[in-house]
């Protein structure tokens, strides 16, 4: 039976190898889960409010230095008796190593995306150990600048043209230059047999105003399966059905609906924006 445990709790940071934020070795604990340096250190009271006046001036070190979040969780035996244990990163900011009891799972990137590493071999019923470790983008971006160039750009730091990652963080005329990291989106462990790993909906509008409603999906593994297609208005009301037959892992279906059937989506001023929604099971 698949299932997801969230990885919320027990979780502590410091600033690798000491330094202002903490001793060498000292781990605080964080007050909420997602969360980042800046969040964390501002409540308690490490570093002085970067929006007051000047202060963002004050918390530059920040982006610079190399930060660790780690936690503790525990696996039963029945969700290691899947087939598949993933871990999972909804965002990570942003250049990150995952490890794992002590086992690299992955180097990230890209703050933009999520993340899912295969961790069934490194897990163990019981506690577990997950650290995250965040170098320093900023560094890491003018290591890329001097290697392949400075960018066009307009206001900010021109490093940050070689970082996947918000580019506001170096300064906006709207915003202060705040260089945060930490994981920022929800961490969550997944068992599962067989999951939907992709799911693509594409509406086509022909001169009639009939609209064709193309569905394509796609599972984590090559197996035979059926699916149901249901288009729902924005009540919840089933406007229309259809049954996926999945080979190999993939399946596609189309649902069609004659003009007037459908309200179509308009810019403001030339009507309504009516949203429908397509649910697979």
């Amino acid at each position: 039976m698949p299932s997801i445990l969230p990885i919320n709790q027990n979780w502590s940071f410091t600033q690798v190898g000491g330094g202002e934020a903490n001793a060498d070795g000292e781990w605080i604990p964080v007050s909420l889960f997602p969360t980042s340096t800046h969040a964390e250190l501002v409540k308690l009271k490490k570093i002085p409010d970067p929006f007051v006046g000047l202060h963002e001036w004050d918390v530059q070190w920040l982006g610079e230095a190399v930060w660790g979040f780690k936690t503790t969780f525990d696996v039963t035996e029945k969700e290691l008796a899947e087939p598949n244990v993933d871990l999972v990163f909804e965002g990570l900011d942003t250049n990150a190593v995952v490890e794992l009891n002590g086992h690299k799972l992955a180097e990230t990137n890209n703050m933009f995306v999520s993340y899912r590493l295969p961790a069934k071999e490194h897990l163990k019923v019981g506690t577990n150990d997950l650290l995250l470790t965040f170098p320093s983008s900023y560094l890491i971006g003018k290591e890329l600048e001097a290697a392949h160039g400075k960018g066009a750009l307009w206001n900010g730091d021109s490093s940050r043209l070689h970082v996947r990652t918000a580019q506001y963080r170096y300064g906006w005329d709207w915003g202060p230059v705040l260089l945060t990291t930490g994981p920022w989106k929800p961490v969550y462990l997944e068992a599962y047999d067989v999951r939907i790993d992709d799911l693509r909906v594409s509406t086509k509008v022909d001169e009639s105003l009939a609209v064709v409603i193309d569905v394509t999906i796609a599972l984590s593994s090559e197996v035979s399966a059926k699916a149901s297609l249901v288009l729902k208005d924005a009540s919840g009301k089933a406007l229309n059905t259809a049954d996926i037959t999945i080979s190999k892992g993939q399946g596609s279906a189309s649902l069609e609906s004659k003009a007037g059937e459908l309200e179509l989506w308009w810019p403001v001023g030339y009507g309504k924006q009516v949203l429908y929604t397509v649910d697979v099971q």
